[in-house]
């Protein structure tokens, strides 16, 4: 198995922040070919991440398509549309 992290750093603007990400940037990243599992959340603690979230594939290739795919492409160029506040990916093999 092999996960993508998606930490977004807290936006001016929370709320135009998640209603974009429910109703346009969450649909388009489950689009992707090859993913097995996504799921986010709200960070709740006192912190600068707002949002967490977790894409799954079976392997690091199978990542590397489905990001590279038209559908992967559309979910990375949408984050000009709302992660002003910046966004760290990391790529995670799992042992």
């Amino acid at each position: 198995m092999f996960d993508v992290f998606a930490l977004y750093n807290r936006p001016d603007d929370v709320d135009l922040f998640n209603e974009h990400y429910a109703s346009v940037h969450a649909p388009l990243t489950r689009k992707m070919p090859g993913l097995q599992e996504f799921v986010w959340g709200v960070a709740e603690s006192d912190t600068d991440l707002h949002v967490v979230a977790r894409m799954t594939f079976a392997d690091e290739a199978s990542a590397d398509a489905g990001l590279g795919s038209p559908e992967g492409k559309a979910a990375v160029d949408d984050l000009a549309n709302f992660a002003d506040a910046g966004v760290t990916i990391l790529r995670v093999p799992r042992h």
